[in-house]
C-alpha cells in the first residue's frame, strides 16, 4: 500500500513540477530518511516581480498586531499557539497575513533576530536582511500563489527589506519550492547544507 502511494506521489509531482525537480525532490527526501540528514536551503530575494506580488482583490495583506494573532490563536488551524506567539513577538518578529475577511488565508513570520530553525539549530543573517519563516496557506486558498505574495506583498513589506532583502529556509517538499522561485524570478538558491 505504501509504494503505490509514493508512486502516485512521483506521478503527480512529475505531472506539477516536471521529472527532474521531481527526481531532485525524491533523491533529497531519500539522503533524508536514510541518512538522518536535513537539508535545508536559504533563498535570497534582492527584487519584487510586481506580476507576482499583486494581492488577489478579495483579499488583504498586512501585518498583524498582537490582539489580532492572539484572537487568530484560538483557531488550532492557523498553528498559532500562545507559547509561539510570545517568543516570536517578544524578539520583534512580525507577521505578515493576507486575510479573507476576518479569517487568515496565509501568513509568513518575518525576523531580523536569530531564530530557531530547528531545536538544535538556530539561524541569523545580518541585520540589513529579514528572514522568513513559519509559513503557512490554508487549503481552501492553495494554488492562488499567496505564499509569493507573502514573500514579495506590499509596500510595507518592500519597506522593511530596504537595502539587504529578505532570505527565506526551506525545509519542505523541494519541488514545488524551486518551480516557485523559477516562476517568480526574484530569488536565488543561496545555499545547501
Amino acid at each position: 500500500m505504501k509504494l503505490k502511494g509514493v508512486i502516485s506521489s512521483f506521478r503527480r509531482d512529475c505531472a506539477a513540477f516536471g521529472l527532474w525537480n521531481t527526481l531532485q525532490a525524491f533523491g533529497v527526501r531519500a539522503v533524508q530518511r536514510v541518512f538522518g540528514v536535513k537539508v535545508l536551503r536559504a533563498m535570497y530575494v534582492s527584487a519584487i516581480a510586481p506580476a507576482f506580488a499583486a494581492v488577489p482583490a478579495d483579499l488583504t495583506a498586512r501585518f498583524l498586531d498582537r490582539d489580532t494573532l492572539e484572537q487568530l490563536s484560538a483557531d488550532t488551524r492557523y498553528e498559532l499557539s500562545p507559547g509561539f506567539l510570545d517568543a516570536a513577538l517578544s524578539k520583534g518578529d512580525e507577521c505578515y497575513a493576507i486575510m479573507d475577511g476576518a479569517r487568515l488565508a496565509a501568513y509568513g513570520w518575518y525576523a531580523r533576530t536569530p531564530t530557531h530553525f530547528s531545536d538544535d539549530l538556530r539561524v541569523h543573517f545580518d541585520d540589513g536582511y529579514l528572514y522568513m519563516y513559519k509559513a503557512l496557506t490554508l487549503d481552501p486558498y492553495r494554488g492562488r500563489r499567496l505564499h509569493a505574495i507573502g514573500k514579495l506583498g506590499n509596500h510595507g513589506l518592500v519597506e522593511r527589506i530596504e537595502e539587504g532583502g529578505t532570505i527565506q529556509g526551506e525545509r519542505g517538499h523541494p519541488a514545488p519550492d524551486l518551480v516557485q522561485h523559477a516562476r517568480l524570478r526574484h530569488g536565488i538558491p543561496l545555499v545547501s547544507i
